[in-house]
């Protein structure tokens, strides 16, 4: 069965939400949600502090098995975990992003539950991905960012 980005994603929202694990979709996943479908290579998840090791303890049995040692972005209280899964040729990256800060911990409260074909899924509001965006600021976040304010 070929590793896919879409059958990834589906498969790890199911299990988030099987462990109720409270989550937010965040990055170019979250984009196509509130825009227009862009390509991405990635899974980035925002979840809470407290939840890091049910999290990396979810990932290992998902067969992620190679873990980055986590980095924190200066200035935004963002920690970033980053997971990777290989099969055969194919490889797929999922970022998790944690903080126990009032500010992430509100954007998972306030996340918006979309009905997909694979079930409700919590997408980040279009002005917290707004503020996400602003806070790594890459090229692609600046496109991403007008996009999001049409």
């Amino acid at each position: 069965m070929a590793l896919t980005l879409y059958g990834e994603f589906i498969r790890l929202v199911e299990q988030l939400q099987a462990h109720k694990i409270p989550y937010v979709v965040i990055g170019g996943l979250a984009v196509s949600y509130h825009s227009h479908a862009r390509a991405t290579e990635d899974i980035d998840f925002l979840v809470l502090t407290p939840d890091i090791e049910r999290i990396r303890g979810l990932m290992r049995s998902l067969s992620y098995l190679i873990e980055t040692p986590p980095w924190t972005f200066q200035n935004s209280g963002l920690t970033v975990r980053r997971f990777s899964r290989f099969e055969g040729e194919e490889h797929m990256i999922v970022d998790i992003m944690t903080s126990a800060e009032p500010k992430y911990v509100s954007m998972v409260e306030r996340a918006i539950v979309a009905d997909t074909a694979a079930g409700p899924v919590r997408f980040a509001c279009k002005d917290d991905l707004i503020f996400l965006k602003r806070q790594r600021n890459s090229p692609q976040d600046q496109v991403d960012i007008a996009d999001l304010q049409k």
